[in-house]
Order: structure tokens, then C-alpha cells, then sequence
């Protein structure tokens, strides 16, 4: 059996423009941190002739297009594995519709097990951070046609607080991002001692509407061009200007898209505002 895990993440910054129609034309950046709760897939070789797929549910199949799961699917169909396996997936916490990048972690996982599954087990084998964002990428993006981008991939590949660099074709056609990993320095509080989570209500738009619709370019950059300014307030710890630059960027997104809130999450924000919170975000769409 192999088993992978890969961590769940909070997106600060420059979510939109790691997607590729945007970036390849205009370059961008995000900033985000993964954090310890994560998903596991297991992978198994079975001598029977099937699919199995265990998630929220279970399912078999004995061809490979009559796998449900369009992930498990596609990624299959790239490692031209059409049978006699069985993957198994879970999480620390419930994950569906929480915006903590579990689908993309999951593909990750998916994929580093796979690698090792059709791969000799030998330390040249180690698929690198890099080479599983691209896979999981080439999966999710353009097998599955999800309307995300590279960010949670690149999350739960590298994990850690990192700040992530998307190039534009003209200016780097061959790799399309680059990956820091950023580092606080040992002060009390730190910026992660000042977060906290909040569940919200399901909304009646889903995720993929929202992030279908998009925002205008120039919107985008400028969500861009604060996650740098993001990483020198993280390097310094300069907590109270990280929140600030969370409520600026929150404003900004509710002008660019007004399906992006709904009057309870305003009210739930403008409560802890009123809290003294300086700042905040949804995560994910």
C-alpha cells in the first residue's frame, strides 16, 4: 500500500491571478500558508479486475470511463492505469465546500502516489515539488477543466508560508511559476498566533459560478501587487499591516464581483470588525 498526505492551506493574496489565462498574458502572485490538518490517499494494486474509489462514497467500475470521480479518472487515464487498483481518500476535518484547497491537495496526493505507484521505488524516483504541481495541473486545469489555478496546487506540493511568482509567456514560456518559501522571524506574537477560522453558511451561488465570472484584469494585478507588499509585512511580522492589507483587499473584491459575499457573511465580518479584527477573507471562491 502507499499512502500520501498533502496539507489544506489559507490563501492570503493574489488569489485569480495564478490562473492561467490571466497570468500568461500578465504575469501574478499569491501569498499563502498550508497549516496542520491534511488529506491522505491511499493506493493499493488489487488482484481484482476493477476501479475502486472510496471517498465520501464508494464506487467500482470495471473501465476506466466509468469512474465517477472526474479527478481519479483523468489522473488515472494520464498514468495509463485502466484497472486493478484501489484508492482510498480522507482528511483530519471535513473538507467539502470549506475553501482549504482539499480538492487540489487531494490531486496532489493522487499524484505522487501514482508516480510511486508506476515508478521504481529509488531516491531518483522522488518526484519533485515542482514536476507535481505541473501533473496535478495538467490533470485539474486541463483534463477536468476545473476553474482554478496553480496556487493550491502549488500549496500543497511545497506547504509552508509561500509566496509564489506566475510568469507570463513573453517573459518565461517554459516555467510558468516560481516558489519561495518564506520564513518568519521567532517573535511572539506571530502573525499565524493572530488568525482564526470561521465556518460559513453555504451560499446559494456555487464556487464554480463565481470563479467562472471572474474579475477584470487590472482588478487582478491589483490583488496582485498587495501579496508582495503581504510578504515583507509577514518577513517583519508586522501583524497589524497584514490585517490591514486583508480588510483592503476584501473591499476590493466585493466591488469586482458582488456575488463574492452575501449579507450574512457581511454581517458576520462587520461583527468582528466591530471586535476589533483587522482584517479578514473568504477562502476559497
Amino acid at each position: 500500500m502507499i499512502l500520501v498526505k498533502a496539507p489544506l492551506r489559507l490563501s492570503f493574496f493574489g488569489g485569480g491571478s495564478d490562473i492561467p489565462t490571466h497570468f500568461l498574458t500578465h504575469g501574478g502572485t499569491t501569498l499563502s500558508a498550508t497549516f496542520d490538518k491534511f488529506v491522505y490517499v491511499s493506493l493499493m494494486r488489487t488482484p481484482q479486475p476493477h476501479i475502486k474509489v472510496a471517498y465520501s462514497s464508494t464506487q467500482y467500475a470495471t473501465t476506466l470511463e466509468d469512474v465517477k470521480h472526474d479527478i481519479v479518472r483523468e489522473a488515472l487515464r494520464e498514468y495509463k492505469i485502466s484497472s486493478h487498483l484501489e484508492i482510498s481518500s480522507f482528511a483530519d476535518i471535513p473538507t467539502v465546500g470549506t475553501g482549504l484547497g482539499a480538492s487540489s491537495a487531494f490531486t496532489v496526493a493522487l499524484v505522487a502516489g501514482l508516480e510511486r505507484l508506476t515508478q521504481p521505488p529509488t531516491a531518483q524516483s522522488i518526484p519533485s515539488p515542482y514536476h507535481l504541481v505541473r501533473q496535478a495541473a495538467k490533470i485539474e486545469l486541463d483534463r477536468v477543466k476545473s476553474p482554478i489555478g496553480y496556487q493550491d496546487h502549488i500549496a500543497a506540493a511545497y506547504g509552508g508560508l509561500l509566496l509564489a511568482e506566475y510568469f507570463s509567456q513573453k517573459n518565461n514560456p517554459d516555467n510558468p511559476f516560481a516558489v519561495q518559501r518564506l520564513f518568519t522571524r521567532v517573535l511572539s506574537p506571530t502573525i499565524f498566533d493572530c488568525l482564526f477560522l470561521v465556518k460559513m453558511p453555504e451560499r446559494q451561488v456555487s464556487a464554480n459560478v463565481i470563479l467562472s465570472e471572474g474579475m477584470q484584469s487590472a482588478q487582478v494585478q491589483q490583488l496582485a501587487e498587495v501579496a508582495k507588499h503581504a510578504k515583507s509585512c509577514v518577513q517583519q511580522n508586522h501583524i497589524r499591516d497584514f490585517g490591514e492589507l486583508l480588510h483592503e483587499c476584501w473591499q476590493l473584491k466585493k466591488q469586482a464581483n458582488p456575488n463574492i459575499t452575501t449579507p450574512e457573511i457581511d454581517a458576520v465580518y462587520q461583527r468582528s470588525i466591530d471586535a476589533g479584527v483587522l482584517g479578514g477573507k473568504l477562502l476559497g471562491a
